[in-house]
């Protein structure tokens, strides 16, 4: 025990005490380092969960104000289909026949070309009552109300989206 004692007074228990410390400090450094990583990691996932959350809220923000939109734009189409009858009675429907051309006009703008029937002249009566056009021309007007809410809810989306960082 002595001999040891004497070992660890002198120049080389200073270089044995040197190097225990060196590789306790190495050590306790690389334990450190890894505690650093993995809070680092874990501070990425968090962020990552943030903005996951907060691109989630806006999508649930925009899909609510654009389906508040579909229904104004419905109620608003609903409430000009119930006005057609008051502005177009049966009297005129029977007094002011559509012409064929007009139908054909009216299709090509609607849909695109419609094969035209065999022997339909353009100022022939058609047999579609002009309330019929007035209602095919309401929903049609009130779709595009809806397409066009929609497309305003994509842009608005795309621009939220493309802040959150």
């Amino acid at each position: 025990m002595s001999r040891l004692l004497s070992l660890l007074a002198g120049w080389k228990g200073y270089v044995a005490l040197g190097v225990l410390c060196l590789c306790l400090g190495a050590t306790a450094s690389w334990r450190v380092m890894s505690w650093r990583e993995r809070a680092n990691a874990a501070q990425a996932a968090r962020h990552s969960v943030q903005i996951v959350e907060r691109r989630g809220r806006i999508t649930f923000d925009v899909e609510m104000n654009f389906e508040k939109a579909r229904l104004r734009d419905s109620g608003a189409t609903e409430k000009r289909l119930e006005e057609i009858p008051r502005h177009v009675t049966p009297e005129m429907d029977h007094d002011y026949p559509v012409p064929c051309g007009f139908v054909r006009v009216f299709n090509a703008a609607t849909r695109g070309p419609i094969p035209d029937p065999a022997g339909c002249p353009d100022d022939a009566p058609s047999g579609i009552a002009l309330s019929a056009v007035g209602e095919t021309e309401t929903r049609n007007d009130g779709q595009y109300d809806q397409v066009a809410d929609q497309l305003r809810a994509l842009q608005d989306w795309v621009r939220q989206q493309g802040a959150v960082k």
